[in-house]
């Protein structure tokens, strides 16, 4: 069994992965325009890309934590 110490310690790195996952999602849906222009491509196409990104990240959060728990 994980002691107490480590729990709370396994706890918070989860929860700031997390936390990093809503702020990346975050900042990048504001700067959808930003990068719609420097890329020369269509607002919609930038929104398709991002959230493949986003849903891609939240995969592999999900996948990891299942190899954390083994």
């Amino acid at each position: 069994m994980l002691s107490q110490k480590r729990r709370w310690l396994i706890l918070s790195v989860l929860g700031l992965f997390f936390f990093m996952v809503i702020v990346d999602g975050s900042i990048v849906a504001i700067a959808i325009p930003q990068i719609a222009q420097s890329l020369n491509a269509a607002t919609g196409t930038t929104t398709l890309i991002i959230s493949v990104y986003l849903i891609t990240i939240c995969a592999t959060l999900l996948l990891f934590g299942q190899f954390g728990d083994q």
